[in-house]
């Protein structure tokens, strides 16, 4: 029996987010199909359709940012990081995951702190529906902040000691914080 991963909770968090966003994307591709046939058929759009799937985009791209980062389904340059020798490809992932983490972390306060604002002020966004938008922004903080965490494991396995190689090739499968 294998030890258990602390993480787990974390990860399924991030499995239920990403899940909540393929939901709301299956969602969005019924609405919007039945929107369009409305607009053909009866000559009327629904008209809330296409404001929810502007908010809904949001959504879906933020519950599911921490996953994607953790499976290491991001885009990124492997061009030359691949070739080079393994105590500069550790170097470079020990920069690259610092800054990730600092801008995140950045990005988290600075989400908190929108998201807060707009609760207090009651502030909602324009259109049919007028949505709280706090309601919008809620999941910014929560994503961002998963993901900060992602990357701040990453920079663990990087600064062990032993530890080689270019970030990219940290994904889920290697590494030992997902096995259990």
């Amino acid at each position: 029996m294998g030890l258990r991963s602390p993480w787990g909770p974390l990860e399924t968090v991030e499995r239920a987010l990403t899940a909540v966003g393929a939901i709301i994307l299956a969602w969005l591709a019924v609405s919007i199909t039945v929107a369009v046939l409305s607009r053909h058929f009866a000559g009327e759009p629904i008209g809330w359709t296409f404001e929810i799937a502007e908010y809904s985009l949001v959504v879906i791209t933020f519950a599911a940012i921490a996953l994607v980062g953790r499976e290491d389904g991001h885009v990124r340059m492997e061009l030359l990081g691949e070739v080079l020798p393994q105590r500069v490809q550790r170097v470079l992932t020990l920069i690259a995951e610092t800054i990730s983490l600092l801008v995140l972390a950045a990005a988290f306060v600075a989400a908190v702190a929108i998201t807060a604002e707009n609760l207090a002020d009651g502030t909602r966004v324009s259109g049919i529906l007028r949505i709280p938008r706090w309601l919008v922004l809620a999941i910014m903080p929560v994503g961002l902040g998963l993901l900060a965490i992602e990357h701040g494991k990453r920079l663990a396995r990087a600064v062990r000691p032993g530890s080689t190689g270019w970030a990219g090739s940290t994904g889920s499968a290697a590494d030992p914080d997902t096995q259990g």
